[in-house]
């Protein structure tokens, strides 16, 4: 989220730094004037913050060269990461068909909002954070700080959306697709983003935020970029960016754990009730019992279910480590005349919520199978490999052979396919191969997987499986 920031005044203390919170504006007199203003929680800053010597001159923290070039770096690593990590986010739904669900419709769009955050206020806010001085005026920094809002928010507001998702999705297994539409995954995607705008652009540049409305006067000693809030705007953009989202996914985890574990008790019932008499065993297959097909479904049920605990657990476990330090700050500070925060503090609080936005693709790509094979396949091909278009061919198998699948055996199998079908056009002398001819249908299929159907590997998309803990729902039957 934006900024705001702390002054303090090293005159008024003696040595050291003092605890006094003054209002960023005016000249000397105005400031010292403005107590009991900055008291009632009129405006706070998080960019000012100075050390005092005992001769009473201040010098800002950050204005150390070994400081700017580690700080730096790690900021600008976590920009690279961040605009990488949902790179490969947004690629891998678009170029893989098995990706493209309703919750990565969500997906997609967390990821868009965490790359416009690396775009339009990540870079800013490094050199604003090393500098502590803003160089693009104050018609940008409106623009600015309005966007560190509304991305911030988005990211936030879509994690939440994520988590009801699949709250859905584990609870209400018989209405989920009728009740998660694409349209209404849309309308719900166009909500948090206009709900985002709603609390930024709109009172950041009606003056609602702050009781400064004009962001020019804080130019008067040097020039600053901070969100100046009252504790009308810090209560209700906290609690619509941060708490009440937090609440939602909470509550969503505590349920969704719930169930699994009653769901892992039943299981366990089920299984001790099947006597060995149930087990008849015909070359290493179970006999078709009805109590042994119940038991396998819920089985492969309870083990969707624990995989979609674990990924939202971890990734509500880390929104929390991310953001909370940064909003518990953000809410006490208006409140809160003699809180202090130094630079370096507020720094890096802030950067530890900016950090959720390249952390998400991470746990993306270490908890979610298909996401990670799609990555691998990505970065192995170096782009060489692109999903297979409908209608390229008269059969299934013809349009599969044309597409990168996501099973890790298939390799990127569609660029020999595509080899063979020139050389095999080419070598026919004017006349339409045959699909069933000899060369077409050794090249048009993937080779044989242990555990697949189909003595060519017909079924080899239909078969694959493999469980996504995000973006599959479970299964119909229970």
């Amino acid at each position: 989220m934006a900024d705001a920031e702390t002054d303090l005044d090293p005159a008024s203390g003696g040595p050291g730094m003092t605890a006094t919170v003054l209002p960023p504006y005016g000249d000397d007199e105005q400031r010292r004037a403005s107590v009991s203003a900055a008291a009632a929680g009129a405006a706070f800053t998080w960019h000012d913050v100075v050390t005092a010597t005992d001769a009473g001159t201040a010098t800002p923290l950050s204005h150390h060269i070994g400081y700017e070039l580690l700080f730096g770096s790690l900021l600008s690593l976590i920009i690279v990461v961040t605009l990488l990590g949902n790179g490969l986010v947004v690629t891998a739904v678009a170029s893989f068909r098995r990706l493209r669900s309703v919750t990565n419709y969500f997906v997609v769009s967390l990821a868009v909002a965490d790359i416009t955050v690396a775009i339009l206020v990540m870079p800013y806010a490094l050199v604003y954070d090393i500098s502590e001085e803003w160089r693009y005026g104050w018609v940008f920094c409106y623009f600015f700080i309005s966007c560190d809002v509304t991305c911030c928010t988005a990211s936030i507001l879509h994690l939440c959306v994520i988590a009801l998702d699949r709250y859905l999705a584990i609870t209400q297994p018989f209405s989920y697709h009728r009740k998660m539409s694409k349209r209404r995954a849309l309308i719900m995607i166009a909500s948090v983003w206009i709900c985002s705008s709603a609390i930024s652009f709109v009172p950041i540049y009606l003056g609602w935020f702050a009781d400064h409305t004009k962001m020019h006067e804080l130019y008067v000693d040097s020039p600053k970029c901070g969100l100046y809030v009252n504790k009308v705007y810090a209560v209700i953009s906290s609690s619509t960016s941060f708490y009440i989202p937090l609440l939602v996914m909470i509550f969503a985890y505590v349920k969704i754990f719930r169930i699994a574990r009653k769901q892992a008790a039943e299981i366990r019932r089920l299984e001790n009730s099947i006597t060995p008499d149930h087990l008849l065993i015909n070359n290493g297959t179970p006999s078709g019992d009805p109590s042994l097909d119940r038991v396998r479904k819920r089985s492969r049920k309870v083990q969707k279910d624990s995989k979609a605990i674990k990924t939202l657990g971890t990734l509500v476990g880390l929104f929390c480590i991310c953001w909370l330090p940064f909003f518990l700050m953000y809410l006490i500070v208006p409140f809160c005349s003699a809180c202090a925060v130094p630079h370096g503090v507020v720094a890096a609080i802030t950067w530890l919520g900016y950090v959720n936005s390249c952390i998400n693709p991470c746990v993306y790509a270490y908890l979610n199978r298909d996401f990670r094979i799609a990555f691998k396949r990505i970065l192995s091909c170096g782009g060489r490999c692109r999903p297979g278009r409908r209608g390229g061919g008269r059969t299934g198998s013809y349009r599969r052979a044309g597409r990168c699948d996501l099973h890790p055996d298939y390799a990127c199998h569609c660029q020999m396919t595509l080899a063979a079908r020139r050389h095999s056009s080419t070598s026919s002398e004017g006349r339409t191969p045959s699909l069933l001819s000899r060369d077409r249908v050794i090249e048009a299929h993937p080779p044989r997987t242990n555990g697949f159907k189909g003595s060519r590997g017909h079924n080899v998309h239909h078969a694959i499986a493999h469980e996504s803990p995000l973006t599959e729902v479970p299964d119909q039957a229970t």
